[in-house]
């Protein structure tokens, strides 16, 4: 075997507590960790496979406790969630009522993870995906590249596993595209993604689970995304995190308390599962309208990040790729034409000139009332006519209410 056909020597470190890495894998060559920008897109990072993305492993030993990629070979991205040990001695103690036998079932599948899975690396393509995301949202410039900052630090690691490195706060006005940029921004990067309403919650169930105890006992999303989808670093959403404040949801908030501090984060225990699981991995997120409104508590556990209403020059970039976006999600690709005229753009802007959420719905009225042409063998262009003109009318505020129809 020539020198250049030997292989590269294995590093060897130990796994002790819940949050530490597995170093005990094989690093391959230096090709396959060049930190050079790659041209093109990264398949592995970008498209998961389906199921949670959860790799096939092939059977281990208790003593070697490895986790296996999808081509066979141990991951340098190892991470242990959760003792076995604590699981085995849960499922000795559980008694034999229906919530048990529920509770077992779920047990018995984390210990058929041996306690470990697989940290979504950064993408060596983060900033080919950071780019994209600036021409779909250029007022998100600042916050980009804030994140981009934070890739970046990760990424000259030699095992750069997906960390922003802070709880990021997004605050800004309502309907300018906080939730959808973070949904491409998980969905880029290869990630899972969740969203938490904190304006609907009214405890923290649905987040840290409930107790056995009561008659609806379930556990809750960290549990579904940390170990049933085997993500340890996924992107959670707390969405208008203010309105969790105001309405004094002290189970929700105080439930928060913990999980934003990463120290506390690595004991998490499900009410339900009742198991120590490491959660300090997260990458959490949350958007607002009214940041001042947060107590200091809160808002102190965030890196506060401001996004503004987008500007004449950026909505006449942004109009045309919103108008694609809804005629994928109506599937109507094959019945309008992708093309958006200058004058249609123009007169959108000149109707709803702030709110990114207003602008789609204008474009979807417009689409609808579009539709009266179809049938006629060629694809539908979208007019001027199409477009609804807002009502005169105002509300006790004085501010304009509404859309009148005009038809072709």
């Amino acid at each position: 075997m020539s020198d250049n056909q030997k292989q590269t020597p294995q590093i060897i470190g130990k796994r002790e507590a819940p949050g530490s890495f597995s170093h005990k894998a094989n690093i391959g060559t230096p090709a396959d960790h060049e930190y050079d920008e790659p041209q093109g897109f990264d398949d592995e990072f970008l498209f998961p496979p389906s199921g949670g993305s959860q790799p096939v492993r092939s059977k281990a030993t208790s003593s070697q406790k490895k986790l296996k990629t999808l081509v066979g070979k141990p991951s340098p991205y190892c991470f242990k969630l959760f003792d076995v040990d604590e699981v085995r001695e849960k499922m000795a103690s559980l008694p034999g009522h229906r919530d048990s036998v529920v509770r077992k079932g779920m047990l018995g599948k984390m210990l058929n993870q041996k306690g470990m899975v697989e940290l979504r690396p950064v993408p060596r393509n983060y900033e080919v995906i950071l780019n994209r995301l600036e021409l779909e949202y250029p007022h998100f410039k600042e916050v980009i590249e804030y994140l981009r900052q934070m890739l970046r630090m990760q990424r000259i690691k030699k095992y750069p596993a997906l960390d922003f490195g802070a709880n990021i706060l997004l605050d800004g006005p309502a309907g300018v595209g906080k939730s959808s940029f973070l949904t491409r921004l998980s969905d880029s990067l290869g990630t899972r993604f969740a969203t938490v309403s904190c304006a609907a919650a009214t405890n923290s169930f649905d987040l840290t689970g409930l107790s056995s105890g009561w008659g609806t006992g379930k556990h809750g999303k960290l549990h579904e995304l940390l170990v049933t989808h085997a993500c340890p670093n996924p992107v959670i959403l707390l969405d208008e995190i203010e309105k969790a404040v105001e309405r004094e949801k002290f189970g929700f908030i105080g439930a928060l308390y913990g999980l934003l501090e990463k120290n506390n984060a690595r004991s998490f225990r499900d009410e339900f599962i009742d198991i120590g699981v490491d959660a300090s991995r997260i990458n959490w997120f949350a958007t607002s309208n009214h940041a001042d409104r947060l107590d200091s508590a809160i808002r102190d556990r965030f890196e506060v990040l401001t996004v503004r209403l987008p500007n004449e020059t950026e909505l006449q970039s942004i109009v045309p790729k919103l108008y694609k976006g809804v005629l994928v999600e109506r599937d109507l690709g094959g019945v309008f034409s992708p093309r958006l005229s200058k004058k249609v753009t123009e007169q959108v802007i000149a109707i709803e000139s702030g709110s990114i959420r207003r602008v789609k719905s204008v474009l979807e009225r417009a689409i609808s009332n579009a539709c009266l042409r179809a049938g006629y063998g060629c694809k539908i262009s979208l007019q001027t006519a199409d477009i609804p003109a807002r009502k005169q009318n105002t509300d006790v505020s004085g501010n304009p209410m509404g859309f009148i129809w005009r038809t072709p």
